[in-house]
């Protein structure tokens, strides 16, 4: 079966004490977080685990939108369709829901748990109507899959990067590692 996203990583002589491992990352099978040949990168990928572990909960449950918004064709489009709602508000209404919608893109678009890679958007979300859910690239392309595909997928990624660090001296890799095995 193909994989949504999927993972190589290849831990580096020093990868116990400063972190880096090489990686790359696929989406639908095609380097999607790489380097401009679509090679591995050298990066902390313990900053994706980190992201997964502190939104899991979002990621696998959220199904609707934080503010009331109904026309909205696939997640990548929510943050145009919430600054079109905001035309008529008072600061006050839009700085209550920017900080709601915001909260919720930084949740469910995976490379912010790289920010500092400046790598591309991936937003995924689960669909409130099916057992599918979104995935939605740098260029707004949005893609319906299967959601316990893409969990699974998720949880391998997440397992492979655990693995890679498992040596690690740090005390803070050690423990997202718990986190994300308990």
């Amino acid at each position: 079966m193909d994989k949504i996203i999927s993972i190589k990583l290849s831990p580096t002589s020093s990868t116990e004490t400063d972190g880096l491992v090489n990686g790359i990352l696929y989406l639908f099978n095609k380097p999607y977080w790489a380097t401009k040949t679509g090679a591995m990168f050298e990066w902390s990928w313990i900053d994706l685990l980190e992201h997964l572990v502190l939104n899991w909960q979002r990621l696998y449950l959220e199904r609707v939108y934080p503010i009331p918004i109904t026309k909205v064709s696939h997640p990548g489009k929510f943050l145009n369709e919430a600054e079109k709602r905001w035309k008529d508000f008072s600061l006050e209404e839009r700085d209550e829901e920017e900080r709601k919608v915001f909260s919720f893109l930084l949740a469910h678009n995976l490379s912010e748990g790289m920010a500092d890679a400046e790598l591309p958007a991936l937003i995924i979300m689960r669909d409130n109507d099916s057992d599918l859910a979104w995935v939605v690239d740098v260029y707004n392309n949005a893609t319906k899959v299967p959601f316990t595909q893409l969990i699974n997928d998720i949880l391998e990624v997440g397992n492979n990067i655990a693995d890679s660090y498992d040596g690690s001296t740090v005390e803070h890799v050690q423990n997202l590692i718990k986190q994300w095995k308990s």
